[in-house]
């Protein structure tokens, strides 16, 4: 019967090595990355100033409103705690 280390070893027989990456592959990976996010941001349609401003009026009157719900939830359901307590 094989031990765990010849199965082990046995496993790692039919994978590829692991290339290592020098100093100088890393630098050529990180620029070859940074090129591609900057191509890629070239692509994006940025918000008008006028969409940017309605946007974040929704968004800020959508909050409003939910924490308006989230406390008059809150404070119904502290009213009736305070009723079975007490």
């Amino acid at each position: 019967m094989a031990t765990k280390h010849e199965v082990a070893k046995k496993a790692e027989a039919g994978k590829p090595a692991k290339k290592k990456l020098g100093f100088k592959g890393t630098l050529q990976k990180a620029k070859k990355f940074f090129g591609e996010v900057m191509s890629e941001l070239k692509k994006v349609t940025w918000p008008t100033r006028k969409d940017l401003i309605a946007y974040s009026v929704a968004v800020a009157v959508f909050v409003a409103i939910f924490a308006i719900l989230c406390g008059g939830v809150d404070w119904i359901f502290n009213a009736l705690l305070g009723l079975v307590i007490s």
